[in-house]
């Protein structure tokens, strides 16, 4: 009879928890994969096998993907939290905003971003990285932090230039002329637009270096996360050695 799960048959050793198809669909699932291979590989050799090279890939697809979406969420949002910080747009009906305030406008353009920075390093700071998950791991958390690095320096020079070219008082006229037909019953709203782009101009460049400085620091702690994990795993594999 066939030995169940776990057990030896014929000198072959068949190792719990490893799924069939090990293939990275989203953030979650990546980590969740991460998770349990990691877990079969502590608890026994982890067969080349259970991770060719296709599903290895698709880790860094999620990894890139992910890292990307945060990365434009908290560019998106920034300029709307500087101009609330620095009273250009009013917040929960205010143009003076509490403490209480700037710091809820600040985690509406951070906070997506620092959760996922945390949900990462949750993982794997503490995953064993064996001879199979090592490679994973590295895939995944280099992807993650070299797509948020490109990103931010691309984004940050797309605002600095459409602060200082793009967006010039001769286009914001051009452009709101081409609306005139709203602003025929209230000439004086014309007016008002224009001053409040040309205001929103101002804080394009603060608002993107505060949105680099934010993935600076996710990336930061993801990286800090990736050495506690190598860290722990040397720590298994020298107990591991004294024991035998």
């Amino acid at each position: 009879m066939a030995g169940k799960s776990g057990a030896k048959s014929q000198g072959a050793t068949v190792v719990p928890g490893a799924p069939e198809d090990a293939s990275a669909k989203s953030l979650l699932h990546a980590l969740s994969e991460i998770e349990q291979l990691s877990l079969a590989e502590l608890r026994g050799s982890l067969p080349e096998e259970v991770l060719p090279i296709q599903p290895r890939f698709t880790y860094i697809d999620v990894a890139c993907k992910s890292a990307a979406m945060m990365t434009l969420i908290t560019f998106v949002t920034a300029p709307f939290s500087i101009a609330v910080v620095q009273k250009v747009m009013p917040a929960f009906g205010s143009t003076n905003p509490s403490i209480i305030d700037q710091i809820y406008v600040y985690l509406f353009s951070c906070a997506p971003s620092i959760a996922a920075a945390i949900l990462i390093t949750s993982i794997i700071s503490k995953t064993y990285t064996g001879n199979v998950m090592k490679r994973v791991v590295n895939l995944f958390t280099t992807s993650y932090i070299i797509t948020k690095m490109v990103m931010s320096i691309l984004l940050l020079l797309v605002f600095y230039v459409a602060a200082t070219q793009w967006i010039t008082a001769d286009g914001v006229l051009k452009v709101l002329s081409y609306f005139d037909i709203f602003f025929r019953k209230n000439p004086a709203a014309k007016e008002s637009s224009y001053y409040f782009l040309m205001e929103f101009r101002q804080i394009l460049v603060p608002a993107a270096i505060y949105a680099t400085i934010v993935h600076l620091a996710t990336a930061t702690i993801i990286s800090l996360g990736y050495i506690r994990g190598t860290m722990r795993t040397r720590e298994i594999e020298l107990l591991r050695k004294e024991w035998e």
